[in-house]
């Protein structure tokens, strides 16, 4: 004898609506703006398969005509109450406390939500499934908007636009944008040129994340030759700052001359190479990583003070 399918199907509501939080908390804490996440369905359906198994074939069938139409309505927002299992659930896209980066606290912190918004329903006449105003969209098609605070020091709120296409959760927008955590080792001088090429890099704008990360290098190297308002090449600046290391570390320290050179040349041919990137900044962060070993910030301040006139 089979069990009932409302059974099955109200576990299966259930569980959905965890995994679409879980999901949820997955993409503000790792991913980055334009990426996104797919809700878990085969992790959903693994969890109730012992159950889905005894079903009857007409009690699949019925099980299977919730399920399509579950999955194909109008997630709720809503706080975590929604996730009762011992209440009838409609599809739910709850939101939760998540780990963000704050500024203000200067490390990752609790964040809490404060306000939520469906702002597809807004743009719905009350009552129907038609939109106020002429903008297509599909009833698996969603915008929200949902506001955090810092749990710690309840600063400033920080907003995220999240998209729903079917089951798929992505970032579209956030307010202030990402702050991208450095190795203490990047120099505070040039630093947000190479937190702009992480950024732009992470939103897949991979040419302006190669121009921001020769850019880092160039005012780096023209800032530690004394070169910031010549005219000269690269090849030129790069050579000059090779100059300034001590000779028995060039060999072991990845040249910046020569990442200058790979990424000038994919720029020169507009090639959007993500390897690239991902490897010239691995090798650029070691070279400084080494800087920081040999503490060679200090010799350069000792030799300046040196040469410098009494």
């Amino acid at each position: 004898m089979g069990i009932p399918a409302s059974n099955a199907y109200r576990h299966f509501r259930h569980v959905f609506n965890v995994q679409a939080a879980e999901d949820l908390k997955l993409l503000l804490e790792t991913k980055h703006l334009y990426q996104k996440v797919t809700v878990d369905l085969q992790k959903v359906l693994g969890t109730i398969v012992p159950s889905a198994g005894d079903l009857t074939p007409q009690d699949k069938r019925e099980f299977d005509r919730h399920f399509q139409s579950f999955i194909g309505g109008t997630f709720a927002i809503g706080y975590g109450v929604l996730l009762d299992q011992y209440q009838e659930q409609e599809l739910s896209l709850v939101v939760t406390n998540v780990k963000l980066f704050c500024s203000k606290c200067g490390g990752r912190e609790a964040f809490r939500p404060i306000w939520f918004s469906d702002i597809t329903n807004q743009l719905r006449t009350p009552g129907t499934d038609r939109p106020k105003f002429r903008v297509a969209f599909t009833r698996t098609f969603q915008l929200f908007s949902v506001v955090y605070q810092c749990q710690r020091c309840e600063g400033i709120p920080e907003v995220f636009l999240i998209k729903r296409d079917a089951l798929n959760l992505s970032v579209e927008g956030r307010s202030p944008i990402e702050h991208v955590e450095l190795p203490a080792y990047i120099p505070k001088d040039e630093k947000k040129w190479f937190r702009d090429a992480v950024i732009a890099f992470q939103t897949g704008k991979v040419l302006a994340a190669l121009f921001y990360m020769r850019t880092f290098v160039e005012q780096f190297a023209r800032r530690k030759t004394n070169l910031q308002n010549d005219r000269k090449t690269g090849d030129e600046i790069m050579k000059a700052y090779s100059a300034t290391l001590p000779e028995n570390l060039r060999d072991t320290m990845p040249s910046l001359g020569e990442w200058y050179d790979k990424v000038s040349e994919a720029l020169h041919g507009a090639n959007e190479d993500s390897e690239l990137f991902k490897a010239a900044r691995e090798k650029i962060e070691k070279h400084f990583d080494i800087r920081r070993v040999h503490d060679l910030d200090s010799r350069d301040a000792e030799q300046e003070a040196k040469s410098t006139p009494q």
